[in-house]
């Protein structure tokens, strides 16, 4: 426990400039993540039922940054998301359908402040963001079923509205590739976020909301890739 503390201090204190972290100085880059996954699953044979569960998700997260100083820089942020999801069971006795859709759309805007430290002389650094952001965004779910032994069917689709205010902080490092180019991954978040529901049941309002979160990840499954370019 006392070595590990000891490189720790050592690792603080042998922290250095470099020249993409100057006054002056801008970068613009972000990530991309996509996750898609489907499951096909049946029961016995005397009784088949079949569900099916597919579910993907996209994020695109854009920033810009000026160095307003040597290794502190301020800037905007922008993400958008889609999420999808479907959920299909089909039972042939005594004979149904359901079939379950989700869909959200969601986009942010935000301004955030980050500061970088080297490593030595390496081009390896690690650096910290304080962001702030507003986004707004529409979740909607939309559920139907058929009984084939009475041939009755019925639709529902609820939908949801929503803004949130979100204040977060992330710690990161970066490996320089080049005098241009640097490779990112933030290692966790602490987060929090207050949202404002309104929900719509068949075409209309039946209520709202607020909901507010507080969380912390702090490990590799929290992990983002990205890249920046530097000028």
């Amino acid at each position: 426990m006392k070595s590990k503390l000891i490189l720790l201090v050592l690792l603080c204190l042998s922290l250095s400039t470099y020249a993409q972290l100057q006054k002056g100085r801008m970068f613009l880059g972000g990530n991309v993540n996509y996750y898609q996954n489907t499951n096909n699953s049946n029961d016995s044979a005397n009784n088949p039922i079949k569900n099916l569960n597919e579910y993907s998700n996209f994020q695109l997260n854009l920033n810009v940054g000026y160095f307003i100083s040597d290794h502190l820089a301020l800037g905007i942020l922008g993400t958008f998301q889609k999420y999808t999801s479907s959920y299909k069971n089909e039972d042939q006795n005594p004979g149904y359908v359901l079939n379950s859709s989700n869909i959200q759309n969601s986009y942010s805007v935000g301004i955030f402040a980050r500061y970088y430290q080297m490593i030595k002389e390496s081009k390896f650094g690690v650096f910290a963001q304080l962001n702030g952001s507003y986004g707004t965004g529409i979740y909607e779910n939309k559920y139907t079923y058929y009984n084939f032994s009475t041939n009755q069917s019925g639709e529902t689709i609820r939908k949801t509205e929503f803004n949130a205010i979100s204040f977060g902080l992330s710690p990161g490092v970066v490996f320089f590739i080049n005098d241009h180019f640097g490779i990112e991954s933030s290692l966790g978040l602490f987060n929090y976020t207050k949202q404002n529901d309104t929900y719509y049941t068949q075409g209309k309002k039946s209520g709202t909301g607020v909901n507010s979160s507080l969380t912390a990840k702090f490990s590799i499954s929290a992990l983002f890739l990205g890249i920046n370019y530097y000028f």
